[in-house]
């Protein structure tokens, strides 16, 4: 299920894994919010039919290009946003479930060796 950010049952043309599935969640992944309700008809957060979603195909798809272009640009600075608060949160989080073994913890180790 997307809000326990396990790996999915099936793969995504339906099949059951043929290799290892870890049995616990990744502890350090992290829940990145709806952007927007067309991203998230898009993911199956949200149905095709909602009042929203079909609000921002309308302009996305509509004859005025300006507004379609605006609302893109809106979208991806939004998004891009939220990724970059969300991606201080995923190193933070993940460097206290790792420790010593954190992935940034050694990264910034060697770059600073680097220098």
């Amino acid at each position: 299920m997307d809000r326990d950010l396990e790996a999915p049952a099936k793969t995504v043309n339906g099949e059951i894994p043929k290799y290892s599935l870890p049995p616990f969640r990744f502890p350090a992944a992290i829940n990145l919010g709806s952007s927007y309700p067309l991203g998230d008809a898009l993911i199956a957060r949200r149905r095709w039919d909602d009042p929203e979603v079909l609000a921002e195909r309308d302009i996305l798809f509509g004859p005025d290009d300006q507004l379609a272009l605006a609302y893109v640009q809106t979208k991806r600075q939004k998004m891009l946003n939220k990724f970059c608060k969300a991606f201080v949160k995923l190193e933070r989080i993940e460097h206290d479930a790792f420790g010593d073994n954190s992935y940034f913890l050694h990264k910034d180790s060697a770059n600073i060796m680097q220098i």
